[in-house]
């Protein structure tokens, strides 16, 4: 070997071992060591048997110990779980890191991060596992997404790390793939940076404009449909006809070249799920020419509404475009009404209309074309339904098909008119808030999505936005009132310090609202803050400040045991029992929280 072939040897050797030192060196805070103390166990499948195994790993990883996780053939849902205590470091991190060794498989592995008193705040992430060398997985906080209706994650005014309480790794039900799998996991650390892909890749025109050019030169083009049962090949109704593949069909008759179908919907799913899900679709197609994105009917099960769909549609548009370096043009469809909810989702359409103006991408106003019907009665005789009168007849599967094309052939760019127009533009909006207000309801829609109304009675009397209000009565035996305790209300509820609620009494008199909050650590009345707001006759606004109320059974000046507003697990006003001759009733509307201490 010559003197030259040796240094550089050495010096290729020399970059190696810095390379190897630097992938040992662990960046962050370690949180787990993946040794004998690791606290993992295998959560029980339906079978009441555990859904996988713990053992050592045939190696170590690239720093320490590590560990294989191994699940058995169609677990579903299949986690392996350990207790966590988050602090503030984690809000101080930038997001979660871990080594992975996959087995190889085209299987996925998945990640849940759990909020401590709501298990309805649940925040997934998908990653490969088909590398047998070992691999780091950093994921931002960012890049965690809300399996059910959450708000997204954000350490300034969103969902805090620091209340994740519980570590999984697996599968949810909405996964729909379930193979027998494995990998090796080793130690997991937060981050205290993680280089992201900020780059704006809002394009320079609206709609799909690349899409149409390659189809009139005849140039082959790949579409993708996330979607839920409406768009699911699986599902009964798309069995024998599917919109999606007609659309596929009659592009490739008109214009003459090849299309690429890609359809990853899942029934039954909602659109947070499906972007957690990308990355599978997206290693069969990284560079899509076009993704349409339908959605809305499950979403609206699971409690989502306009501001929160709205958010959900901003976070696909921004994954898609970082996912596939901005190649790739969008279609929101706006959501498809279902007979008995012919016009009750009409606020998902306009979040999906307003995205894609401000997002600049293409529209199908799938809503609209089945409202020109005139009546859900007329739609169902014209077969746009099935038996279920939710999914597609075949008519619907030819609207819906005939609606995305003359989108894509005006370039999915939305008229304006059309769409002030448009039977849903009509639906109430959100009210006006002031600076660092957030809103909870106004009960426009019923059931009430975030109140549970205990009691209550929408009227359209003494609405103070929109057309409805909630009416509480009292008697003589029963707790009339609203009672804030789902978990995206909760977590809105730690974020923001006052409560307001505009609240109506016909009464010539005062009137008492009762009110109760708990925390983490309430278990009796002592334990719970117990208090009483004075509403004068006419029109007002409750403002409850919740930062600084005590215990019912605090007693010393000295060092007071106040409620943790952070930790509020339960906020409940109403009128307690009263006999007929004192009978009173209030109207409230427009719940809404507000971000500062009153006064500031």
């Amino acid at each position: 070997m010559t003197r030259s072939a040796i240094l550089g040897f050495l010096a290729g050797l020399s970059l190696l071992l810095a390379a190897a030192a630097m992938a040992a060196t662990p960046s962050g805070t370690v949180l787990i060591e993946m040794g004998p103390d690791h606290g993992f166990k295998p959560m029980n499948g339906p079978d009441g048997q555990p859904v996988g195994s713990i053992t050592p790993a045939p190696a170590e990883g690239p720093n320490g110990p590590a560990v294989q996780f191994s699940f058995r053939d169609k677990m579903s849902p299949a986690y392996i779980s350990r207790w966590i205590v988050a602090d503030q470091k984690w809000d101080q991190a930038a997001g979660l890191s871990f080594w992975i060794k996959g087995d190889g498989s085209d299987s996925w592995g998945g990640i849940e991060l759990i909020d401590g008193n709501d298990y309805s705040l649940r925040y997934a992430y998908c990653f490969p596992i088909d590398s047998t060398e070992w691999k780091k997985i950093s994921i931002p906080w960012s890049d965690l997404t809300p399996t059910m209706a959450g708000p997204l994650v954000n350490t300034r005014e969103g969902f805090h790390p620091s209340s994740f309480r519980n570590l999984w790794f697996g599968k949810g039900y909405y996964w729909r793939d379930y193979p027998a799998y494995s990998y090796a996991i080793s130690q997991i650390a937060l981050e205290p940076t993680i280089q992201q892909d900020t780059k704006d890749y809002t394009p320079e025109k609206s709609g799909v404009p690349r899409l149409l050019a390659k189809l009139k030169a005849g140039e082959p083009v790949t579409i993708v449909t996330m979607g839920d049962s409406l768009t699911d090949k699986r599902h009964w109704a798309n069995v024998q006809k599917d919109w999606n593949e007609q659309l596929a069909k009659q592009i490739e008759e008109k214009y003459h070249n090849k299309v690429t179908l890609v359809n990853p919907a899942i029934g039954g799913t909602t659109l947070s799920q499906n972007v957690i899900l990308m990355p599978r679709w997206l290693k069969q197609a990284p560079h899509p020419d076009l993704v349409t994105i339908c959605f809305g009917f499950n979403d609206w099960d699971s409690k989502v509404r306009k501001p929160r769909f709205k958010q959900y549609l901003n976070l696909a548009v921004d994954r898609i475009r970082r996912m596939t370096g901005g190649q790739t043009e969008i279609m929101l469809m706006t959501t498809c009404p279902a007979f008995a909810r012919w016009e009750t989702m009409d606020e998902l359409c306009q979040a999906a209309s307003e995205v894609a103006q401000e997002r600049k991408t293409g529209l199908a106003d799938i809503n609209s074309a089945f409202r020109a019907a005139g009546s859900a009665e007329e739609a169902q005789k014209r077969q746009y339904w099935g038996w279920d009168n939710t999914h597609m007849g075949s008519a619907g599967h030819d609207l819906i098909t005939q609606t995305v094309l003359s989108s894509i052939e005006a370039g999915g760019v939305a008229d304006a008119k059309a769409l002030e127009n448009a039977p849903w533009a009509k639906a109430v909006p959100a009210p006006a808030l002031a600076a660092g207000e957030t809103f909870i309801t106004s009960f426009e829609t019923q059931p009430d999505s975030l109140v549970s109304n205990n009691g209550g009675t929408v009227v359209q009397e003494h609405a103070t936005h929109g057309k409805n209000a909630l009416c509480l009565t009292s008697n003589a035996q029963d707790y009339i009132g609203i009672s804030m305790q789902d978990g995206s209300t909760l977590n809105e509820i730690r974020q923001n310090s006052r409560l307001l609620v505009d609240v109506f009494n016909p009464q010539d008199k005062d009137v008492a609202i009762e009110v109760n909050i708990k925390d983490a650590k309430s278990t009796d009345y002592d334990t719970r803050y117990n208090g009483t707001l004075s509403v004068k006759p006419g029109q007002s606004t409750l403002d409850l400040d919740y930062t600084k109320l005590l215990r019912s059974g605090s007693h010393d000046p000295d060092k007071p045991d106040q409620i943790d507003p952070k930790q509020i697990t339960l906020v409940v006003l109403f009128l307690g029992p009263r006999s007929a001759d004192q009978t009173v009733k209030v109207y409230l509307d427009n719940v809404r929280l507000a971000a500062s201490p009153a006064g500031k």
